[in-house]
């Protein structure tokens, strides 16, 4: 079939990955490989959501042109504007280089598969559904590290779907719609603007790290001050809710030089932590007094104090500022500081293991009484039996967690066989398949009894044989005068032993070969 002539027209921000399930939809396909035959010429094409292959073969059959469907419909532009080796990268997407790809993205360096699932807005599907009866993948939604709409707001619906199958987003039932946080939407909104001028082609011509923000981000001895950075890394990036991508070494390597190879991620998380640096004011001139710099140094620290940020010994690094003078300057204008207990009560101590037996974290335990983890872990270890039985609560909460997200899945698969339903939901399946299998058993759809079809193979086979037969008996009797044998004839069907051992299980063929025989003895 030219699928060509009924190809529909792409839609703004989808993917291609989302334009082959919805031709796939559209067709009335049931069977995916078909659909990658008819789109590909092979079967079990894996496409990615950001980066897919095979563009040129996508193009053809779509009618538009590659690099219209590389510049809107992928991450491309993007990869070019953050990566030196884009000509590698768009030879692996034209053609079928799946691990020159991976090599070439340099998605390997986050490290972490969850980050790379497909994601969905709720309030876009629908908008989809009214425009064009049915909803897909958005561009936006799938870069790596965004969790929110950068239209809506909310939250992103995370679906691990198999980049061989086409499929296209489904409205979960009953899911409640949650608003980001404002650090989500600002991260998400950031990288939509670059993705866009990314896209138009515009470089980027903002440094790194502006002139405005050296004094903050250097110490006077011209060293970065990377402990600080660090941390403020890490204080964004749990508030994105992403695992730690910038390390020191990766952090370095990016300001040393912008053209280095690293995830397009990490440099756009790098340039939007940069971005939260407040910009310093002008150095001070020399001839100022020492009352003026101290004056300075003082408002400075009050304003690290009410950020609620940082510890007393940081906050003195960094102002190059005694402990006791924050001490001081904190009292004066009515500032809490975090300053640990001396000693434990024993009502304390009493309300501690009390907390801990109800399963609290130790963190929040010592938060609440402010006092040190390590106290509490103490406290902990001498009631006999305690880290035990906490231990076992949280095997308790891990179970219910596994079971919940094995329940969902069952009830967004109702008909899926037990392969299937470890397919979408590998995690929780294995976990209770070693703790819980007992509940496993019971969730799981029964068993389906083994049911042998080989005979249905044997019979298609049987017809099949049939005028291939009387044909090469025909030819054998009038080339050589002579009657071929069973094995002569098992010979020519590729000698896999049908007409010697398994004869039997093709009646046809052996009255055929049974009344030929007989009638050349009978004309001998």
């Amino acid at each position: 079939m030219n699928t060509s002539v009924y190809t529909p027209r792409i839609q703004q921000d989808e993917t291609l990955y989302s334009y082959i399930a919805r031709c796939h939809l559209l067709w009335g396909g049931s069977n995916h490989r078909q659909t990658s035959m008819d789109f590909f010429g092979r079967k079990g094409v894996c496409l990615n959501q950001c980066l897919p292959t095979e563009v040129s073969n996508i193009a053809k059959h779509a009618d538009y042109p590659v690099d219209y469907l590389l510049s809107k419909h992928t991450f491309l532009p993007l990869f070019d504007l953050m990566s030196a080796n884009s000509s590698d990268l768009k030879q692996a997407m034209l053609r079928c280089g799946g691990y020159t790809l991976a090599n070439a993205s340099g998605v390997s360096q986050l490290g972490k598969a969850d980050l790379i699932n497909s994601k969905f807005c709720s309030k876009c599907i629908k908008a989809d559904l009214e425009k064009i009866g049915v909803g897909y993948w958005h561009l936006m939604h799938q870069f790596p590290g965004i969790k929110c709409c950068h239209i809506h707001g909310c939250c992103l619906v995370e679906r691990k779907i198999n980049p061989r199958v086409y499929e296209l987003p489904e409205l979960p039932k009953n899911e409640k719609l949650t608003l980001s946080p404002e650090i989500q939407k600002s991260f998400a909104k950031y990288v939509v603007s670059m993705a866009i001028e990314a896209e138009v082609g515009n470089s980027i011509d903002v440094p790194l790290v502006s002139a405005n923000r050296i004094d903050a981000l250097f110490r006077k001895g011209g060293h970065i001050d990377m402990q600080g950075l660090l941390f403020l890394i890490k204080s964004i990036e749990v508030g994105l809710g992403l695992p730690r991508l910038l390390n020191e070494s990766c952090v370095r390597n990016i300001l040393n030089d912008e053209t280095h190879n690293a995830h397009p991620l990490k440099k756009l998380l790098l340039r939007f932590v940069i971005g939260f640096i407040p910009e310093s004011h002008p150095a001070l001139d020399e001839s100022r007094t020492n009352g003026l710099e101290l004056a300075n140094r003082e408002a400075r620290c009050l304003k690290l104090l009410q950020e609620y940020h940082f510890s007393m010994r940081e906050i003195s690094r960094r102002v190059n500022i005694s402990v006791s003078a924050i001490k001081s300057l904190a009292k004066r204008h009515h500032i809490r500081l975090d300053e640990r207990r001396q000693f434990i009560t024993a009502d304390m101590e009493k309300q501690v293991v009390q907390e801990a037996i109800d399963g609290q974290h130790r963190s929040d335990i010592a938060i609440k009484h402010e006092i040190s983890v390590g106290a509490v872990e103490q406290i902990i270890e001498s009631v006999a039996g305690l880290s035990l039985w906490r231990q076992y609560l949280r095997m308790y909460d891990k179970r219910n967690e596994m079971r919940e997200e094995l329940t969902d899945t069952l009830k967004r698969f109702p008909n899926a066989s037990r392969k299937a339903i470890r397919s979408h939901a590998n995690r929780s399946y294995i976990w209770l398949f070693k703790f819980d299998k007992k509940w496993l058993n019971k969730a799981l759809p029964h068993k389906q009894p083994y049911q042998y079809h080989g005979y249905k193979l044997w019979v298609k086979r049987d017809d099949e044989f049939l005028p291939k037969l009387t044909s090469f008996l025909k030819d054998q009797i009038k080339n050589t005068s002579a009657a071929p044998t069973l094995k002569a004839v098992d010979k020519f069907f590729g000698s896999h032993g049908w007409f010697t051992r398994s004869i039997e299980k093709l009646p046809r063929c052996k009255t055929a070969y049974e009344v030929f025989i007989k009638d050349f003895h009978k004309q001998i």
